[in-house]
């Protein structure tokens, strides 16, 4: 990369580009393919303080016109500021994705190896079929590793193998591998070596791929670029920060709403819903974490003592609704998911879990799947419900249940409000609403009204029904 000396003088360094990432997890199959998002970017890397300022610009199918903001990354904090607006608090998962980026930038991860006490040689890996020898050393909760191309002695790749248990995104797969390819090495005039392109993968799965159109070594880095004011560092640290991690509180976000007598909805960020029947209770979703799984299932013990939780049913795949599966199948709770998610879900659950145990880990066992293909009645009595798969475009890994006891309809998450301005009428994602309207004409179902995934309270079927 051009001799010790060079790399020791790089103090700083600014770059940029342009990538594209994967929202593996939030599209509407769990192993793809998936939706995209494309950004331009300008980042500010100290690599002595370990510091980011990366001011970007992203377009996707969510934001189709680029917005602009300056994702701040310092000490224990990072905060954000979109163009012409108020700095606040990032997400934590900005803060470890931004850790990330820093700590497997080439430089940085070569001066991190060199510091290390406990740096080893590890086996040799191949890569592209060509060889590649691993050093290795402690790292967080876990290794980083620096894979060195054996002709060119070029880091090929970093790879960090640890575990994420704040992070609802990766917590579910257990043991990450997330890996940094590196590729187009160039001479730097100062004769430093540096990549123009990157490529990450977290277990295998392409998540980014990132290029670089400019690149300046030592650039100017003044500590008032990497400045995060007193009140955001406080709101940082704070329950508002909170989304999209396993830091979640059974109720925090609001108490519970009765839907009807027995059926009970529990709102924190997506909803999780309680089904009393006369033999047991049905938890709707596995939402978070197994921490916040054994919330739930204590508040079921607490609401209905004299009965078990009989059964789970999940009515999707993506990241935000199986965090706390594996919480289910070791206390040997069975589960209803459909035919097409279960393959992905096995995998899940045969994951390891060895950096950050769970009770699974710790005493393995079978899961009981009853897999949902058609028409699947669940109970008896006035809580009676009926599983159907959806079958549609947006609902193309999804379960509906139908209570015809009540004329009820459980829309998973195909019920999506739009904002509405004042005075109008809410109207409702069309292709996700048309999903679910098809498949409850295609049942012949009878529907008064419908909650979901996205809200605890019940909407009218007579105003979800119109075009949006």
């Amino acid at each position: 990369m051009g001799g010790m000396a060079r790399l020791r003088a790089v103090h700083s360094i600014r770059i940029d580009g342009a990538q594209h990432d994967y929202l593996a997890g939030n599209s509407e199959r769990a192993d793809g393919p998936w939706k995209t998002v494309y950004t331009r970017y300008d980042q500010l890397s100290d690599m002595v303080g370990g510091r980011i300022r990366r001011t970007s610009s992203g377009t996707s199918e969510f934001n189709p016109v680029a917005t602009q903001a300056t994702l701040i990354f310092t000490d224990s904090v990072a905060s954000v500021v979109p163009a012409g607006g108020k700095e606040s608090a990032a997400q934590p998962t900005q803060y470890v994705d931004a850790s990330d980026r820093l700590d497997s930038d080439p430089v940085r991860a070569v001066m991190l190896a060199l510091a290390a006490p406990d740096l080893r040689r590890d086996a040799t890996d191949t890569l592209f079929r060509e060889p590649f020898d691993g050093l290795s050393f402690a790292w967080r909760n876990g290794r980083m590793r620096v894979l060195l191309d054996r002709h060119t002695r070029l880091p090929g790749a970093v790879v960090f193998e640890r575990a994420y248990p704040g992070d609802v995104r990766r917590l579910p797969f257990g043991d990450i591998h997330l890996m940094t390819v590196y590729a187009d090495w160039q001479m730097q005039p100062s004769g430093l070596w540096y990549p123009r392109q990157s490529i990450v993968t977290v277990n295998g799965v392409t998540t980014s791929d990132r290029s670089i159109y400019h690149f300046m070594e030592n650039a100017p880095a003044p500590n008032d670029s990497f400045e995060v004011s007193q009140s955001t560092r406080l709101q940082f640290n704070t329950h508002q920060t909170r989304a999209f991690t396993t830091a979640v509180t059974l109720n925090e976000l609001g108490p519970p709403v009765v839907i009807r007598d027995g059926i009970v909805s529990l709102r924190d960020f997506w909803t999780t819903t309680l089904v009393r029947q006369d033999d047991g209770v049905v938890v709707f979703e596995a939402h978070i974490s197994p921490e916040y799984a054994s919330q739930v299932i204590a508040e079921a013990h607490r609401r209905f003592p004299d009965l078990p939780v009989k059964a789970l049913v999940m009515t999707s795949d993506p990241w935000a609704h199986i965090g706390g599966v594996r919480e289910f199948v070791a206390r040997g709770i069975p589960i209803y998911l459909l035919d097409s998610s279960r393959p992905f879900i096995e995998s899940l659950l045969r994951s390891p879990h060895t950096l950050h145990p769970d009770a699974l880990q710790r005493a393995p066992r079978r899961p009981i799947i009853r897999t949902v293909a058609g028409r699947t009645v669940v109970g008896r009595g006035s809580n009676q419900f009926v599983l159907y798969p959806v079958r549609g475009s947006a609902g193309d890994r999804m379960v509906m249940a139908y209570f015809p006891g009540h004329r009820l309809l459980y829309g998973a998450d195909l019920v999506t409000p739009n904002p509405a301005a004042d005075g109008a009428a809410v109207t409702y994602d069309r292709t996700e609403a048309t999903d679910l309207r098809r498949a409850v004409v295609r049942e012949g179902l009878a529907v008064d009204s419908v909650f979901c995934v996205q809200s605890p309270d019940r909407i009218g079927w007579s105003a979800f029904t119109p075009e949006p």
